[in-house]
């Protein structure tokens, strides 16, 4: 699996200055919050964590 360090960061610290909850990604990406949590803080490095670290970097126009 690719490391994705660094786009985890810049998914959280958008959240943080966006004021985005775990939830509301949850709602606009159709991914449980549980799975976007875990994709989010690396404890889960499978390839739907990374389908979903890269739905959110192409939605928040992040790469």
């Amino acid at each position: 699996m690719p490391e994705t360090i660094g786009a985890r960061q810049r998914i959280l610290d958008y959240m943080k200055e966006n004021d985005v909850s775990y939830s509301q990604l949850a709602v606009m990406t159709g991914y449980r919050k549980p799975d976007i949590h875990t994709a989010l803080t690396g404890k889960r490095k499978t390839p739907q964590a990374n389908e979903i670290i890269l739905k959110l970097i192409q939605m928040f126009g992040l790469a």
